[in-house]
């Protein structure tokens, strides 16, 4: 999950002012990045705040960056998510709780796709009998 400049501050126990000592970058100029989107800024401002941070530069764009979602589904070669499914019968039940469940906004991962289709072949009892008792036999 992304986090603002200053939840990232606040965590590490930095201010602007610690970044722009450890990098050596005018605290102008780090202000100014700093009220800019992340995607805008230079390596320069990442590597400043891995710095400061000791962290690695990739990590703290991860933590600064909530990272962009693509729902990839291959109907050719039955896949979601990279996950290969065996038959198209599977492949499209678990293609249609996918894609009604994005539309409402989740995100699945390739770990979810595989809970799902382990799901699809090895169905839950507890979770069945709540359907039951939901929807009925």
């Amino acid at each position: 999950m992304a986090m603002t400049i200053d939840e990232f501050l606040q965590i590490n126990q930095l201010t602007a002012a610690d970044v722009a000592r450890a990098s050596g970058i005018r605290p102008t100029t780090l202000s100014v990045a700093f009220k800019r989107p992340v995607t805008t800024w230079t390596v320069k401002i990442i590597n400043a705040l891995a710095l400061a941070s000791h962290k690695d530069p990739g990590s703290v764009l991860s933590e600064l960056q909530k990272p962009s979602f693509k729902l990839v589904i291959d109907r050719e070669n039955l896949t979601i998510q990279g996950v290969k499914f065996e038959n198209r019968f599977d492949f499209q039940v678990v293609e249609f709780a996918v894609k009604s469940n994005v539309m409402e906004g989740w995100e699945p991962s390739r770990e979810n796709v595989l809970s799902l289709k382990r799901t699809l072949k090895e169905p839950n009892p507890k979770y069945e009998a709540q359907f039951n008792d939901i929807f009925g036999d």
